[in-house]
C-alpha cells in the first residue's frame, strides 16, 4: 500500500470514529464504504475488522461500568458460532460476489439507521429502558435474551462476509430496551467479540497477509481511538440529525455506485 493511500484511510479512519461519536452509528459503516473504494475486495472486512476493534475496545474503556455482561457473553458465544458457520463460505467466496454483497448490506444499514429514533428521552426514561432485561417479568427477559442471541448468531455469520453490523445489532439492543450509556457499552462489547472474531477466520481460512498492512493498521487504530475523543467535544456544539441525515445520503450514494458501476457493469 502506497504511503498516500495509507495517510488518506488514516485520515478517514479519524473522520469516521469522530462521526461515529457524534451520531452514534453510522461510522463504522462509511469507513467500511471507503474501504471498499481504495483496496482489493478481499482486504475490506479484515482492515475494517482489525481498526474497529481498536475503536470498539476504546469505547470499552470509557463506557466498562454500564456493561451488560450477560448480553455481551449471549451474543459473543452466539457471534462465534455464526463466524464459525461463515468460514467456509468467506474462503470459496468470489471477490465480485462478496464485494455486491457489501455494497448491499450498506443499503441496508442506511434503511435500519433511517428508522433509528432521534427523540430525545429523560434520564428516568433512559435508567428505566437500560434495566429493561433485569427488571422484566421471565418470559419477556426470556424473549429479550433469545432475540439478542438470535441478532449475535446472526452478526457472527454476516460480518464475516460484509464487515459492519453495527446498525443490525442497534436495532436489536433498541428491541430489548437498551439504551443510553449501557447501550454504548454493551453494542461495543458485542462489536468487538465480532471484529476479533474476524482475525482467525481471514488469517487461517483465508489467508490474508495482516503483516503486509500492519502499519496502516496501527495508524488507522490510534486514529480511531483520537477520532473517539475528539466527537465526544464536538457532541454537545453540532447537530446530529444534520450529521445523520448527510451520512446516510453519502452511504447510499456510494453503495449504488460500487452495485451498478463496480458489480453490474463489470
Amino acid at each position: 500500500m502506497s504511503f498516500g493511500l495509507a495517510t488518506l484511510l488514516t485520515l478517514v479512519a479519524l473522520a469516521t470514529s469522530t462521526l461515529s461519536a457524534v451520531t452514534g452509528v453510522a461510522g463504522g459503516v462509511v469507513l467500511l464504504s471507503i474501504l471498499l473504494l481504495t483496496v482489493p475486495a478481499r482486504a475490506v472486512v479484515p482492515l475494517h475488522g482489525a481498526v474497529q476493534l481498536a475503536a470498539s475496545a476504546s469505547r470499552i474503556v470509557v463506557f466498562w461500568r454500564h456493561m451488560r455482561w450477560r448480553v455481551v457473553l449471549g451474543f459473543g458465544v452466539a457471534s462465534a458460532l455464526g463466524a464459525v458457520a461463515a468460514a467456509p463460505v468467506v474462503s470459496a467466496m468470489p471477490a465480485r460476489l462478496m464485494k455486491g454483497l457489501v455494497a448491499g448490506f450498506i443499503l441496508v444499514s442506511v434503511a435500519l439507521m433511517l428508522r433509528k429514533p432521534h427523540a430525545q428521552t429523560s434520564d428516568d426514561d433512559k435508567a428505566s429502558a437500560a434495566d429493561a432485561i433485569d427488571s422484566a417479568p421471565p418470559p419477556s427477559r426470556g424473549r429479550a435474551l433469545l432475540w439478542l442471541s438470535s441478532m449475535g448468531l446472526a452478526s457472527g455469520f454476516l460480518g464475516m462476509l460484509v464487515g459492519s453490523t453495527g446498525p443490525l445489532v442497534s436495532q436489536a439492543f433498541l428491541y430489548a430496551g437498551i439504551v443510553s450509556e449501557a447501550h454504548i457499552a454493551s453494542k461495543s462489547g458485542c462489536q468487538a467479540v465480532v471484529h476479533a472474531l474476524k482475525i482467525p477466520v481471514y488469517g487461517l481460512g483465508v489467508r490474508f497477509q495482516y503483516g503486509a498492512y500492519a502499519p496502516t493498521i496501527g495508524a488507522m487504530s490510534l486514529a480511531s481511538v483520537v477520532g473517539t475523543l475528539v466527537g465526544r467535544q464536538l457532541l454537545s456544539r453540532l447537530s446530529q440529525a444534520r450529521f445523520a441525515t448527510i451520512t446516510q445520503l453519502l452511504l447510499g450514494a456510494i453503495a449504488i455506485k460500487i452495485l451498478v458501476v463496480d458489480v453490474m457493469l463489470a
